[in-house]
């Protein structure tokens, strides 16, 4: 399967996405783990988020490669993660579609 179907595909599968709201200033600002139907309802979610922080300044999110361990949202759900040791872990899930081609750097 190509990367460009693996985008696809995955833009179209359920999962676990990470959200940070970035502030003004570059301030990072509350960071969220959020269960989604897909990649459209994970960018909403994460818009949401933004739009409900005071001085926000857009959002990052990013999809997991595997669920967590705990805790786990519902479907549609998002919690926020306040321990900088889950959220490290959390980086470790990420994946990025440029780790699913081994020819980027």
């Amino acid at each position: 399967m190509s990367v460009e179907s693996r985008k696809i595909d995955g833009a179209f599968t359920p999962g676990f996405w990470t959200v940070q709201v970035r502030l003004r200033g570059q301030a990072a600002g509350p960071r969220y783990l959020c269960h989604a139907a897909s990649d459209r309802q994970a960018r909403g979610l994460a818009l949401g988020l933004a739009r409900k922080q005071a001085g926000s300044h857009g959002y990052a999110y990013r999809r997991l490669s595997a669920p967590p361990q705990s805790p786990l949202p519902g479907p549609g759900e998002v919690i926020e993660i306040q321990s900088g040791h889950l959220w490290r872990q959390l980086q470790a899930l990420r994946v990025g579609y440029d780790r699913l081609d081994p020819q980027s750097d």
